[in-house]
Parts: structure tokens; sequence; C-alpha cells
């Protein structure tokens, strides 16, 4: 039995997308069984083409017998088993849709975006496919406002670049291409601008600009800073706030964005951080947990004075 040839036809039966399928087990554990690979040898207790794990969607009466458990698991009987599984999520989709919904809903790695945007980038080459195929079968289209959007976060990207010292310019200019490139590679326009802002802090422009960007485009209101086109109101801070250094920004929108924009930033800039205080709780100083600053309920502030 071809592993290949029987997830084709047998995907085909049950309605799913056979390139997705293919595209998806060829990051997984492959398409066919490797000597010496039992249960994944490199991570440990996984079995067959898509990396069923023991302690997940492997039946209980293979777990602890991995010889058992990697015989089935490649056998018919155990990848109709998978296919089954992955249908529930997959029926019904091509391409891009068909990857995204069956990696997170079936096989549900560390990484989902990883592994999307890598099945995805197979996916145009399997079965004499173009690689551009891939935009023709279920992908987001990249047209109009997302398209818009991610051109104008791309040059502020650039624009910023440039204005870096010049032993950090080369590396931000790489940071903000490379980033643009996993965003494209997604196949997903939602996330392109955000990939290429990420990429380009990771090269070296972490700065308020692009938190003040981040914060607009999750539709927050940034201010207290003459960056954002509104200085710090005088007397409203301490003496020796970094808001009267323009060092420091405040943010402020609905309960949940402002919760994910907080998330982001500790993301983002993680021990890097002078001063994060945000709803809920949140509060960092220099980097560590710290004891909550009264004040900052309605709004999140973020300092980086760098």
């Amino acid at each position: 039995m071809d592993p290949r040839t029987y997830i084709q036809q047998r995907g085909a039966q049950y309605g799913v997308d056979p390139r997705a399928l293919i595209a998806i087990a060829m990051g997984e554990g492959g398409l066919r069984n490797r000597a010496n690979d039992i249960g994944d040898l490199s991570g440990g207790g996984s079995y067959g083409p898509f990396q069923m794990y023991a302690q997940g969607a492997l039946p209980k009466q293979y777990r602890g017998n991995r010889q058992a458990a990697d015989n089935w698991a490649w056998s018919e009987q155990g990848i109709d088993y998978a296919l089954r599984g992955l249908s529930k999520y997959g029926r019904g989709k091509k391409g891009y849709a068909a990857i995204k919904a069956m990696i997170e809903g079936f096989e549900r790695p560390r990484d989902p975006r990883s592994s999307i945007a890598h099945a995805a980038a197979r996916y145009g080459g399997i079965g004499g496919g173009a690689p551009n195929a891939l935009t023709t079968q279920g992908a987001p289209s990249f047209s109009g406002e997302n398209a818009k959007q991610a051109k104008q976060q791309f040059a502020m990207n650039l624009i910023s670049a440039m204005q870096q010292p010049e032993g950090n310019r080369g590396a931000s200019l790489m940071g903000a291409i490379m980033g643009l490139r996993r965003g494209m590679e997604s196949g997903d326009p939602q996330q392109l601008s955000l990939s290429a802002m990420q990429g380009a802090m990771k090269g070296g422009q972490l700065d308020l600009r692009a938190a003040i960007a981040m914060a607009r485009k999750m539709g927050l209101r940034a201010g207290e800073n003459a960056l954002t086109g509104n200085p710090a109101d005088p007397g409203v801070h301490v003496a020796n706030s970094y808001h009267y250094k323009n060092q420091a920004i405040d943010v402020s929108g609905s309960a949940k964005a402002m919760r994910q924009y907080a998330d982001w930033i500790r993301r983002s800039y993680g021990s890097s951080i002078t001063e994060l205080f945000a709803p809920g709780g949140v509060s960092i100083k220099n980097g560590r947990p710290a004891k909550i600053v009264p004040g900052h309920e309605d709004h999140v502030h973020f300092a980086y004075p760098h």
C-alpha cells in the first residue's frame, strides 16, 4: 500500500481536498514509514502520516505499545481513522481553507500558524499545480483594503527602518522584508502587516512607533505622547513621568482590545518593557512583575525609553 496514493484516493472519498492532505502529511509524519522511526523518535509518541499523538488522537488500545501503534497508524485502517478525523474539519473545503481548518482542528500543533504557512507553501507544488494555485483554492485574496493596509504598514516599516541608527538599519530592513514574506506565505492578509511589523522589530525596530501603529490597527486610541499628535497634558502625570519625555503612551478602547494589546506588548517587547500597566492587574516594571499601580483600570500605559 502506497500511503500517498491511498491518502489521495480515500481523502477524495471523504470529501477532503487530497492535495491539502498530502501537504499536511509532508510536514507531519511524511509519506513513508522510515526505518527505526517508531513513534517519531525526534519527539516521541506520535504515529503515522498525520502523527497521531499517543495522548491525543491515537486510540487508547495502542498506547504504551510503540510497535503496534506504529504498524496500525501506517495501515489502511489507521490512515482511514485519521482521515475520518480530519474530514470533520476539512470536508468541502479547498486549499488554504482546508489546510487551516484541519491543522487547527485535528492536528493542533504547538505553532499552528507556522504549520499552516509551511503546508500552504507546499500545496502549490503537489499534483503538478502551479505554486500560485493556492490563491484560487480558498486562500483570502490580497486585494482591496487588505492589500492597501498591508502596503501602508510595510512602507511605514521601511521608513522607520531607515531612521534607525546605522548599526541597526540593515538588520531592521531585512527584518521588515522577511516579515512581509512570512505574512505573504501564510496566505492570511489579516496577518500580513502584523508579520511585517514584528519582523522589522526583531531586526532592531523596537520603538514606540510600532506600539502606536499596533494600537491603531487594533482600533484603540493612543495618546499622551507627541508621536501620537496628542502630547501629554501638563500636571496630569507625576513629575518624572516618561510621558513628559515622550517615552510613554496611554492606550484606551474596549476592554477586550486593551487585553489583547497588553498581551501583544508582552510578547513583542518582553524583558525590554520599562513599564506596562493595564486593566486586569497587569503590572510590569523593568521587565518584571511589579506591585499594581492604581489608576490604570481604563487604559494601558506603556513606557519604552529606547
